[in-house]
């Protein structure tokens, strides 16, 4: 019985959302912007792999062992990823947001993944993430898609826009484990890691700053 009553109220809250033009607009917007931009990374991506890139003198990552944390990786991406989805289907405005500011990331790293080229670290355990290798033209496992990490972003992302209090605490740490892990199987450099924080906080910030100016005030207000 709650569940379905959980279920209904969902659906009012979609209702409602969706009978907003501004709504409807954004949303369609960026979901095919999204689409877009994820399918132009994995171009981008498999044009890194073969292009000369700098070596970064890691100051942390040669002192620290080389483990394979491929299924921990894409455990915590993956689950992490359903909760949020889960979580703020509940909330259309939270849902969209979501989108939005992953959105920007996904833009704003392809970018840096263009614009500074990196050679990967000596000691990497290539990394198999099965729906980007799907996505690749080539099937492709990529090494070279460095800056930033988009796995610590994508967790951080999670944290920063969870529409469910109690997650926020478990995507934190989620984020911690993430960052370490890939260190620890050497698939980035510490400032990829470092980085990916602060560059997706901005990308958040922007956003928030965005909708204020384009969505009315009345939709801003609490319901």
């Amino acid at each position: 019985m709650k569940r379905s009553i959980q279920l209904c109220g969902m659906e009012l809250e979609w209702r409602k959302a969706w009978g907003q033009r501004w709504f409807r607009i954004h949303f369609v917007l960026t979901l095919l912007f999204m689409l877009i931009i994820m399918n132009v990374i994995i171009r981008v991506m498999d044009h890194m792999e073969t292009v000369p890139g700098a070596v970064i003198n890691d100051p942390i990552l040669p002192h620290l062992p080389v483990v394979d944390m491929t299924w921990p990786l894409t455990f915590l991406i993956y689950s992490s990823l359903g909760l949020l989805i889960w979580s703020n289907l509940k909330e259309p405005r939270a849902f969209l947001l979501s989108c939005q500011t992953y959105s920007l990331m996904i833009f704003t790293r392809t970018i840096t993944l263009y614009s500074f080229p990196l050679e990967a670290p000596i000691d990497i355990i290539p990394l198999a993430d099965p729906i980007v290798m799907a996505k690749s033209e080539y099937g492709m496992i990529h090494t070279k898609d460095l800056f930033f990490s988009g796995h610590t972003a994508t967790m951080f992302l999670c944290f920063l826009t969870t529409a469910n209090p109690k997650l926020r605490v478990w995507f934190l740490i989620a984020s911690l484990l993430v960052g370490t892990f890939v260190l620890l199987q050497h698939v980035h450099y510490t400032i990829d890691v470092v980085a990916a924080p602060f560059i997706t906080y901005m990308c958040h910030r922007l956003t928030l700053v965005v909708n204020e100016k384009l969505v009315p005030i009345e939709a801003q207000r609490p319901s």
